[in-house]
């Protein structure tokens, strides 16, 4: 790892010295890095001998895996037999075939230098040398992952996708709250007036009738389930780039109906996004998260 991170050349030529290691430990007991540096040393004078015999059982073992799964592609094709069986016997039978002839094939690569040099004795000058290499292998390659995923993840907009999850929620429960009044209080009042706008921007979160939604959700038998009124995520931390996102309402007294809007954040969430809600809600602005029993009276 730490040679890959190293322009990815060093990499190789590690990688080629050392390939034996595993033999090394099998055969002559060596652990950690002992193991590691008896192949570079066995693997030293002969490097290029060594790397030119890995590409050849690298690509004999390819040659043996591309016939295995076009076999099976043929088969599957000829007797219907759905591609995850066949798949999954090629699986098993490369598995069987190439990891026995590819162990096979490097442990007489390694019993030939062995032969040629004897016992080798490790270079212990060599060792904080490799140490240092592992642990920037290691630094490297956690530094990328992070990188990669810092990049793929994007946390603002990550961010931006939860605020829009709360929001929905938030609408979405305070049109069954509003569902609930309607059903239970014998006189309800949805609003003053029909063609006024409220908004979470104005008044407070009280539940009584006084707050930003004029419904008092106290007259409900048993209580509101709910003990306040919600109010957008940005305008809960009072972002500066708050403007814009908050919740608004209207209602017409004589029919009793009502409509609840919000602004989504994330593009995921707005038209054509993969989570688009705005243009799927039957309102009638594309642009914004409508909910309710009339989605005209607000746009």
């Amino acid at each position: 790892m730490g040679g890959l991170v190293l322009l990815v050349v060093p990499g190789i030529i590690l990688g080629v010295s050392l390939s034996l290691s595993l033999f090394a430990f099998v055969t002559e007991d060596a652990r950690g890095m002992e193991a590691l540096l008896k192949s570079r040393e066995y693997v030293k004078g002969y490097w290029g001998q060594v790397a030119w015999r890995i590409f050849f059982i690298a690509a004999l073992t390819w040659i043996i895996g591309f016939v295995l799964a076009s076999s099976a592609v043929v088969f599957t094709a000829l007797s219907k037999t759905p591609l995850v069986i066949t798949g999954g016997v090629v699986g098993f039978l490369k598995a069987i075939v190439i990891t026995p002839i590819w162990a096979a094939y490097m442990f007489l690569v390694y019993q030939h230098l062995r032969a040629l040099k004897g016992a080798v004795t490790p270079d212990t000058k060599a060792r904080k040398k490799f140490s240092a290499l592992g642990i920037l292998g290691i630094l490297g390659v956690v530094g990328i992952i992070l990188i990669l995923f810092v990049r793929a993840s994007n946390p603002s907009q990550l961010l931006g996708m939860a605020r829009d999850s709360t929001r929905v929620n938030n609408i979405t429960t305070l049109k069954s709250l509003i569902t609930l009044y309607l059903a239970d209080v014998s006189n309800p009042s949805l609003c003053p007036e029909k063609g006024k706008i409220f908004s979470s921007l104005e008044g407070s979160t009280a539940i009584d009738g006084t707050g930003w939604l004029p419904i008092n959700f106290t007259a409900i038998r048993g209580g509101s389930p709910l003990s306040e009124l919600p109010l957008d995520p940005l305008q809960m931390i009072k972002m500066k780039n708050s403007s814009g996102y908050y919740y608004s309402y209207a209602c017409d007294p004589q029919s009793q109906t009502f409509e609840l809007n919000a602004r989504m954040e994330d593009e995921r969430f707005n038209k054509g996004g993969a989570r688009d809600v705005v243009s799927t809600d039957l309102g009638d602005n594309p642009n914004i998260y409508e909910v309710g029993t009339d989605l005209k009276l607000l746009y």
